[in-house]
């Protein structure tokens, strides 16, 4: 199976990562339309999960093109406005969108859109501009994947204080609970003395970037 995110953040790919099947091939873009289209004509893509807050406009350019070139696509768009409205509703909008595939889909395709579905109807939020989101972001982009206190809080806060680096490690312990690295010692989020921390994830679970 071939899923294509396109997302803007590397803590939405981390956290949807875990809900996709070990042998799916999982394509990440961010926001880039042209990448975007010449992936969708190259590659036989069965399910497209789009931020839909971050891609704006060129949203519906995407929908039309799916649906242009006769592909048994999926499509789930997540944020923006569907997150105002009920569960029920959000569930009834997206599986109207797909209305006309879902009969030519494969059942393992099906399965991993309801399964999406479902993670994306629950109370899981997508915050952007989160601090926990800026802290994985920094950590993932850096060369080494390391940073101390001082660096973080720069990044967060634009600033550097006591007060703002206590608060750092508040931010840490979120990141840590919300990527599930709630073991002894920690696995993912490493301190590798104090005040400095190493983003270690397993190679699996990189991103394929293009």
């Amino acid at each position: 199976m071939n899923i294509l995110m396109v997302l803007d953040s590397y803590f939405d790919y981390y956290q949807m990562i875990k809900n996709c099947p070990s042998d799916s091939n999982v394509f990440y873009f961010e926001t880039n339309l042209t990448k975007i289209l010449f992936l969708l004509y190259r590659t036989e893509i069965n399910l497209v999960i789009i931020d839909s807050a971050a891609f704006e406009g060129s949203l519906c350019k995407i929908f039309s093109l799916i649906y242009e070139c006769n592909r048994n696509i999926m499509i789930l768009p997540y944020n923006s406005f569907e997150k105002t409205i009920s569960k029920d509703n959000y569930i009834s909008y997206c599986n109207f969108l797909n209305k006309s595939v879902m009969e030519r889909v494969s059942p393992a395709v099906l399965t991993e859109y309801n399964r999406f579905l479902s993670y994306f109807a629950s109370d899981y939020e997508i915050d952007s501009e989160s601090a926990i989101k800026k802290l994985f972001n920094m950590l993932f982009l850096k060369s080494n994947r390391t940073a101390d206190l001082r660096e973080l809080s720069e990044q967060v806060f634009g600033k550097v204080s006591e007060k703002h680096t206590n608060t750092i490690y508040g931010y840490i312990f979120r990141l840590r609970k919300a990527l599930g690295d709630d073991k002894k010692p920690p696995e993912i989020i490493v301190k590798v003395k104090k005040g400095i921390y190493h983003l270690n994830l397993p190679v699996s679970e990189n991103p394929a970037l293009f």
